[in-house]
């Protein structure tokens, strides 16, 4: 993935599951190299509308503050409004804007003009938009 510019290997950071008995039902992954703001990097709930993704931040945001971030870091694109409603009811605010960064994440990666998963609601992918939260 790419965030902020940079290309990440999600295997390269802690991995967060959501399970029930043994069905996978979300993931999470988080960045606690910088000990001052841990990055929330990718989450996912495999059927929407159920508490998975709360209960992983939630876990994301327990694993920042016990390795002593006291930020959490978020990116996501312009056209992602399900994620910005889903992280700014849960205290996130928006912190900065990166105009056009998608081109260069679409020349990394090879990426569509516009999103193709669920509420993708067919707006073009041009900005990356961050947000964080305080964890103190």
């Amino acid at each position: 993935m790419v965030s902020r510019g940079r290309l990440l290997q999600l295997r390269d950071h802690q991995a967060l599951i959501a399970w029930e008995g043994t069905a996978r039902l979300g993931f999470a992954v988080i960045s606690t190299e910088d000990a001052a703001k841990a990055e929330l990097l990718a989450i996912r709930a495999v059927t929407p509308w159920r508490g998975i993704g709360s209960a992983l931040l939630a876990a994301a945001e327990a694993q920042a503050v016990e390795v002593g971030g006291v930020r959490l870091l978020v990116a996501t694109t312009n056209d992602n409004v399900d994620a910005l409603r889903f992280y700014q009811r849960r205290g996130f605010v928006l912190t900065a804007l990166r105009l056009g960064a998608f081109a260069e994440v679409r020349r990394l990666k090879g990426l569509p003009e516009t999103g193709e998963f669920l509420g993708a609601y067919g707006v073009p992918i041009r900005d990356e938009l961050l947000l964080s939260k305080d964890m103190r």
